[in-house]
């Protein structure tokens, strides 16, 4: 069945031209009657008719009852307002009465009080006149008791007069001495007070001259360096992480393979021998090879090299003397015999020009750079030879920084490469940033061990001793690496290896870690430790 549209009812429209359209066969106006009919009677039932029928049945229905409700609402809305407006007049008519009530309440407490403060004055006052009764009694029994004693007193009173009496030209005679001998003391007093005013005079003379003193002490003290404040503990770890880092910063530089050229022109390997001295005078063997001992041989010497010229030129009392004028020695020894002394001569020496001061500490660091690089110039191409002079630069840099605090401390620091000068046997092996030394080859002679001290120790100078706070870092005959490059060298057989027997002494605790994390010097524990 095609949808029918619906209306409601009461609908005036007119029915759609289709509906109107002729049949076949019929007259138009008894097909359009036909069609109303049959539409009509297929109304009512329809489904959709139906609920909409009852749709408008139930909108009517809430209609209905939402106009019942709303008329119920403004009932209750009538209701309670007269509620509130009767609640309010009875709540202002409450709170009046109270505020009656509170001001009759008020007024009661008010009169309490008073009440009871003249209770507790007529109180007081029967009190007070209880004390006094009682006290007249007790002040009229003592009265008698001292008139009594009185009367007993009187009598030893005479007795005592007589006595006294007869004391009295006793001391009359004896006032007159002591008037005599007060004269006398008059005198000896004026003389005194004369000399008094003298010493015043003095004091007075003399504390003139001790503020002038004091003025001129003050004046002179200004014209010192202020001290820094140096921990030894962190001092020390700075020292030797210093030559840690140059280990680290120089190894990759001089790991690296020379040219077949270089290792065979001998006229090289002699200029870096007669340059740096160390190799030959301390019989180190330098292959003139690539391997790694030979590379480790070259690494030590030229870590020596460095130390020493920092040594020589960085760490000095002050810049502002000439090395040669012996000023580090001199002030060493005034400071074993008289360290505040000392401090003092080295803080005026450092505030002499600070501008040439630093200038003279910059020329020094070029030439740092320059004695130490010349060692290998000819030996590496130059675009590694200018790496290498950088990496000097910043070691000597690092070096500047590390010494700073150490020279304006207030005792004396001083850095050395002969332990055995004063009494100080002890050392540290050289350890390679790649290689071990956990193990040692026995060597021909025990008492020749050293090959070479690489690393100072540091040490405080006081009371004529040196008190050590680090090793000395040496390169030592049994060392493997040594080993194998005098091997290298003399082409002598390999010999049995033995374990190095480790010194027991001990050094100032540092915060640097064990061996593992510091290869060259560090110490397991470091504390002071007196030498000769």
């Amino acid at each position: 069945m095609p949808p029918v549209s619906v209306v409601p009812p009461g609908s005036q429209n007119p029915p759609s031209a289709q509906s109107q359209r002729p049949a076949a066969q019929q007259p138009p106006s008894s097909q359009a009657l036909a069609d109303l009919l049959k539409l009509l009677s297929s109304i009512p039932s329809s489904s959709n008719y139906q609920a909409a029928e009852e749709i408008f049945k139930e909108v009517a229905s809430l209609r209905s009852q939402l106009q019942s409700k709303e008329k119920e609402l403004e009932q209750v809305r009538n209701e309670m307002s007269k509620q509130v407006t009767a609640k309010q007049i009875a709540i202002n008519e409450m709170f009046e009465a109270n505020e009656i009530e509170k001001s009759k309440r008020k007024e009661a407490t008010s009169g309490i009080e008073s009440l009871n403060k003249l209770l507790q004055e007529g109180k007081d006052a029967i009190s007070q006149k209880e004390r006094e009764i009682s006290d007249s009694e007790g002040r009229y029994k003592k009265l008698q008791s001292a008139h009594i004693q009185l009367q007993s007193d009187l009598k030893t009173a005479q007795h005592d007069i007589d006595g006294l009496q007869h004391k009295v030209k006793e001391k009359d005679v004896l006032i007159d001495k002591i008037k005599a001998s007060h004269s006398e003391n008059q005198k000896r007093l004026k003389g005194v007070e004369g000399r008094a005013n003298e010493v015043e005079k003095e004091k007075s003379a003399l504390n003139t001259s001790l503020r002038a003193t004091k003025a001129r002490l003050d004046k002179i003290e200004g014209y010192a360096t202020q001290h820094s404040d140096c921990d030894e503990d962190s001092m020390a770890d700075t020292f030797i992480d210093l030559w840690q880092y140059s280990t680290t910063e120089l190894y990759p530089h001089l790991n690296k393979d020379l040219s077949e050229r270089i290792l065979q022109d001998r006229s090289v390997w002699d200029s870096f021998k007669r340059q740096s001295n160390l190799a030959v005078e301390h019989h180190v063997p330098l292959p003139h090879s690539n391997s790694p001992a030979a590379k480790q041989m070259r690494l030590a010497i030229f870590l020596a090299i460095l130390a020493r010229e920092v040594d020589k030129q960085i760490f000095q009392p002050t810049y502002i003397v000439p090395e040669d004028a012996g000023i580090r020695e001199v002030l060493a020894k005034l400071a074993a015999s008289d360290n505040e002394k000392e401090s003092f001569c080295r803080s005026i020496l450092l505030s002499i020009n600070p501008d040439a001061q630093n200038t003279a500490l910059q020329s020094k660091i070029q030439a740092v750079i320059r004695n130490v690089s010349s060692c290998l110039y000819g030996m590496l191409p130059d675009d590694q030879f200018d790496q290498l002079r950088a990496s000097v630069g910043k070691i000597v840099e690092r070096a500047v920084d590390v010494w700073h605090p150490i020279q304006r401390s207030l005792q004396r620091y001083e850095p050395d490469f002969e332990p055995l000068k004063w009494g100080d046997d002890q050392w540290s092996s050289l350890e390679f940033p790649e290689g071990s030394s956990a193990g040692s080859e026995a060597s021909p002679n025990m008492l020749d061990e050293s090959l070479l001290t690489v690393f100072p120790r540091i040490a405080v100078v006081e009371k004529g001793n040196r008190f050590p706070l680090t090793y000395v870092v040496q390169l030592r005959r049994s060392q493997p690496q040594c080993m194998a490059a005098g091997r290298e060298v003399s082409n002598v057989p390999t010999s049995p290896v033995i374990g190095r027997v480790t010194s027991n002494r001990s050094r100032r605790k540092s915060n640097a870690s064990s061996n593992a994390g510091h290869a060259n010097g560090t110490l397991p524990s470091k504390k002071k430790s007196q030498g000769l």
